[in-house]
């Protein structure tokens, strides 16, 4: 549910950047990147690729690595807020300590003296967080480019 409501968050904010077609087709595609991250969260398209890339792994670290590249560009285009970019950068720091609990049950490395129970409970508890932050920073930025909209059309009355 949290990957949908960040998709729409992301929806908002193309509807609020209309005028300015390339912020609004990268908020239109960030929109559309996670909707396909909430689809294969309930299908797990990436469990399959194991077939393919010999470790679902690799693609939880390109994940990672987009994400980055993502807030990088969010960084450079919005006016984002110090709460907004400590958010964001708190939600990236638990996806890199998910990807190493990910990373860390056998398949890059692995993690000693942690049964593999406790670090697979504590992976989808570092997930589920990352991807709380993520969308409190989304809905916090949100939050601000509405702010901002409005104090422009309240100096143009």
């Amino acid at each position: 549910a949290l990957l949908w409501m960040t998709s729409l968050v992301c929806l908002l904010m193309a509807g609020l950047r209309l005028e300015q077609r390339p912020r609004a087709f990268m908020w239109l595609f960030l929109c559309a990147v996670f909707a396909f991250l909430a689809i294969d969260e309930m299908y797990a398209f990436h469990e399959r690729s194991e077939h393919v890339l010999g470790d679902d792994d690799h693609v939880k670290l390109l994940q990672w690595v987009l994400a980055g590249v993502a807030l990088a560009v969010i960084g450079r285009v919005e006016q984002v807020t110090p709460p907004v970019r400590r958010t964001l950068v708190i939600g990236y720091v638990i996806h890199g300590v998910y990807l190493l609990t990910d990373l860390g049950d056998g398949g890059y490395f692995r993690i000693p003296y942690v049964s593999l129970y406790w670090l697979q409970w504590l992976e989808e508890l570092l997930e589920i967080s990352a991807m709380s932050v993520y969308f409190a920073g989304f809905l916090l930025l949100l939050g601000s480019a509405t702010n901002s909209g409005r104090r422009g059309h309240r100096e143009t009355d």
